[in-house]
């Protein structure tokens, strides 16, 4: 991605090209160079920049390679390109005084000048070869595009020439990919092969199959002095790190080809350290910018070739918010405000370290901080005359939650490039590294859920099999269920009698639902007296059924003459019965 760009006045680059040999080159170690471990020889390209928008190298393209090109060296992209001496374009002498005079800010005009971009010419190379004509190509980036053909030729970086490389010559572009100041004359992608446009080979992919290179493996140093920027291909070069890299996987390199590694946090804290202050170990208080949550991960891509941060909109205004919060309590009289969408804070009102929050970004278990001086662009680099302005923006066009860390980040660390194990590290010049803020990962959230389930479940199973046994529990007043059940069986006993002949029938009759009288036996005259029976026995049982549920009910039965008397044992029971309904009331 390409965004950003202004241009300041040309600067050319020498490079030391020659060859060294080495004794040992696990120890070897000398600034400004690059060990290839089974070479023996050293490849770096130092790289210019211009106002710390953008950063370009030397390359050399065609045999022999006399044609050299300041190209900018992108990681958000995986083709090469260059100006072609064959393009379609307005051709001027100067870009400051010819700029306005051929309208090369029009969306129809394409302009070229020599004083700032330089052309490739194919028919001045032995090697080159014309790819079907079928074969055209196009590129588009966050601002600008370009269109051309393909070709194949030798490329020359470092000392290292790729043969037979494919690249595009652009006979159109969008102006925007232009500046007066900024001299380029094409980029070359180091992502790698499936983002190519044209699908083929990145230079590092092609040095690698035809063994100039052992691994796919560069590094990339960005610095806002002259001179102090690099591109090295090849191991790390310790000189531009402490302690240890820090890896972040590349997510999906073989679907996107792009640099993206998980963000897993930004944060801000008042002062230069980063510490978890829940476990009352005295930590530092901090504000999350972004949580990244499993459920909303957050990706960064790694892009020398933006000029800026980039985050979502959302998380960008929550940031310029919070940081107009911080700075209307500042009692040292910052002068901050925002414009249209840019935090400015006024040159002289304020120190930038002293009056804004420090911010964070998490990857690879560890924080790397950005101090108020490196995110805030100040003179020449700010946005406007007597303001300093965020090197951040927004942008929303990656996706939600998709990050660019650009050259804003970059300068600040060591970052290399490992396409064999696809893998992005990080490398800090400070003692001691950072750990980032634990958040929990999407595995252990899930095993969360699956505990619980275990335990809904066993906890559904426990309520189950008491609730049966509570379904099969004996009922605490059985007595007056036994009861009834002896009363029926007499009444039973008493109509089978009936239907023999047998005596007079005793009627019963109730002066309460509460007291149970039986009388002698009484002609009723016209009323039959089976039928007589059977009501006064379905009265009988009902009136029973009520008394089950009237604890302070007292019944007494008698006998009446026509039913005769009852045996020992049912006079047992009704006394052992009364006993246990009385020792019940009482409770």
């Amino acid at each position: 991605l390409f965004c950003n760009m202004t241009f300041s006045e040309q600067r050319r680059v020498t490079i030391d090209l020659t060859r060294r040999s080495i004794e040992s080159p696990i120890e070897y170690t000398v600034a400004n160079t690059f060990v290839l471990g089974n070479i023996g020889s050293s490849h770096s390209i130092e790289l210019s920049n211009s106002l710390d928008r953008i950063y370009t190298g030397s390359i050399a393209i065609g045999t022999p390679p006399t044609q050299y090109f300041d190209v900018v060296f992108d990681t958000g992209s995986a083709d090469l390109w260059i100006y072609s001496s064959y393009h379609t374009c307005v051709t001027a002498q100067s870009c400051t005084q010819d700029w306005n005079r051929n309208e090369c800010g029009g969306d129809d005009v394409c302009c070229f000048f020599d004083d700032v971009m330089s052309d490739y010419d194919h028919a001045l190379s032995s090697t080159y070869e014309r790819l079907s004509n079928t074969h055209e190509w196009g590129i588009t980036y966050g601002k600008g595009s370009a269109t051309g053909y393909l070709s194949r030729d030798s490329v020359t970086i470092g000392g290292l020439t790729a043969q037979g490389q494919i690249f595009a010559e652009a006979v159109q572009w969008s102006n925007v990919l232009i500046s007066c100041y900024e001299p380029m004359s094409g980029i070359l992608g180091f992502a790698m092969r499936a983002a190519s446009e044209d699908g083929s080979n990145t230079i590092i992919e092609t040095l690698h199959q035809q063994n100039a290179v052992s691994t796919k493996l560069f590094s990339v140093v960005l610095s806002d002095e002259d001179d102090a920027s690099k591109l090295i291909i090849g191991e790390p070069d310790s000189a531009y790190f402490k302690n240890e890299i820090v890896w972040g996987n590349v997510i999906q390199p073989t679907v996107t080809g792009m640099w993206f590694t998980q963000l897993t946090g930004v944060i801000t804290t008042d002062d230069d350290t980063l510490n978890n202050d829940d476990d009352g170990g005295g930590g530092v208080a901090f504000e999350w910018m972004d949580e990244c949550l499993d459920s909303m991960p957050c990706l960064a891509l790694i892009d020398t070739g933006t000029s800026y941060i980039t985050m979502p909109s959302d998380v960008y205004d929550r940031l310029v918010q919070y940081l107009l919060s911080y700075t209307a309590g500042n009692t040292n009289g910052a002068n901050c405000i925002k414009y249209n969408t840019d935090f400015m804070c006024a040159t002289k009102s304020y120190d930038a370290n002293r009056d804004l929050p420090f911010l964070w970004f998490q990857i690879g278990g560890h924080a790397f901080k950005l101090a108020p001086t490196q995110y805030m662009l100040t003179g020449e680099d700010s946005c406007a005359i007597g303001y300093d302005c965020m090197g951040i923006s927004s942008l929303d066009s990656m996706g939600e939650h998709t990050y660019i860390l650009g050259d804003t980040f970059l300068r600040q660390y060591y970052m290399v490039f490992d396409e064999a194990n696809y893998r992005v590290g990080i490398g800090s010049m400070d003692d001691v590294l950072t750990s980032a803020i634990p958040r929990p990962s999407v595995r252990d959230f899930w095993s969360y859920i699956e505990v619980g389930s275990y335990i809904v479940g066993t906890l559904g199973v426990l309520m189950c099999i008491v609730a049966s046994l509570w379904k099969l529990r004996k009922p605490h007043n059985s007595w007056l269920w036994n009861r009834e059940q002896r009363i029926a069986k007499i009444s039973a006993e008493i109509l089978n009698e009936n239907d023999a002949g047998a005596g007079s029938i005793p009627t019963y009759h109730y002066d309460s639902v509460h007291e149970v009288h039986s009388h002698h036996g009484h002609d009723h005259g016209h009323n039959d007296y089976s039928s007589t029976l059977r009501q006064h026995r379905q009265t009988f049982l009902n009136t029973t059924m009520l008394n089950t549920t009237m604890l302070n009910t007292t019944t007494n039965l008698h006998t009446s003459d026509g039913l005769g008397d009852l045996d020992d044992d049912d006079v047992r029971d009704d006394e052992d019965e009364m006993q246990h309904k009385h020792q019940y009331q009482e409770l």
